[in-house]
């Protein structure tokens, strides 16, 4: 019987590859025109990979005080809450009407093709109103993401975020809803990025 079996063994090993690659997620937000990538942020691995880059660099820049994540416009509630606690940082918190003035770290940009992720992330700077990009490069070694490197761009190189969040006169009337950009523009905005700035919005 060893010899039957031994070439259905061989031959379900051969197609393992070929299963776990059709399995790998290929997400991207903002949506990639021409891609064959979900651009649904709730879908895993997505929450963790924006959680783990919020992490490191609130962590690498680290503020005094309460702190706001600023989720991607759209993101649902649910999806944010399971951010802030992924997060696990006692001063973070969600944008709402009396939140708005808290430093904030913006999350623009989410890029995963497999075990490999890319996370922009605006941070706030101690010596100056402008938000300063981070990327961050993520790997994930048994579905646990980890940090391979961290670039910060030139102070001015991109537009500044606008913070998104949940601005509804209750607490509870956003349960269900989506995040979605303050009433006023951030103050902290930019002009658009001088001619030869390097470009966030494609894969890398």
């Amino acid at each position: 019987m060893a010899p039957m079996n031994a070439p259905r063994c061989t031959l379900a090993l051969c197609f393992a590859p070929v299963v776990l690659a059709a399995c790998a997620p290929l997400i991207s937000w903002p949506p990639i025109e021409g891609d064959a990538a979900i651009h649904d942020l709730a879908v895993e691995p997505a929450p963790s990979a924006m959680a783990a880059s919020i992490r490191a660099v609130s962590s690498r820049w680290p503020v005094d005080g309460p702190w706001l994540i600023s989720p991607p416009e759209g993101t649902t509630l649910r999806t944010a809450r399971s951010i802030i606690a992924a997060v696990d940082h006692t001063d973070a918190n969600l944008a709402g009407p009396r939140t708005t003035g808290l430093p904030a770290f913006h999350i623009t940009r989410v890029w995963i093709r497999g075990d490999d992720a890319v996370v922009d992330v605006f941070r706030p700077a101690a010596s100056s109103d402008v938000l300063r990009k981070v990327t961050v490069r993520l790997h994930s070694r048994l579905a646990r993401w980890r940090i391979e490197s961290m670039r910060e761009w030139p102070e001015g190189a991109y537009p500044q975020p606008t913070l998104n969040g949940w601005f509804g006169v209750s607490r509870f009337a956003y349960r269900d809803g989506t995040a979605q950009p303050a009433t006023n523009p951030n103050p902290r905005a930019t002009p658009a990025p001088p001619a030869g700035a390097p470009s966030g919005d494609t894969a890398p």
